[in-house]
């Protein structure tokens, strides 16, 4: 339970840190990979907490990898919803 409530925390702070806030790259690769490694999380929320956290950084060309992430584990995801 307390790791949910630490992803709810920092999936909040990524997504209202507003664009030109001054973070550290140190810390921001940091978090990036501790992201990556839990969206094969088993907790159903962690992983969704995680990609909507991971989400803010799709589009920064130093972090291409995170999209080739999501394509690589979306059909491994049983809660996923095919079409």
């Amino acid at each position: 339970m307390a790791a949910n409530k630490n992803f709810q925390l920092w999936t909040q702070i990524i997504l209202r840190l507003p664009d030109d806030s001054e973070v550290s790259d140190e810390l921001w690769d940091e978090v990036i990979e501790l992201m990556k490694f839990r969206v094969v999380d088993k907790v159903l929320l962690i992983r969704t907490l995680v990609v909507w956290a991971l989400s803010r950084f799709v589009n920064d060309s130093e972090n291409n990898d995170i999209l080739d992430l999501f394509l690589e584990v979306l059909p491994l995801e049983q809660n996923s919803v095919s079409v």
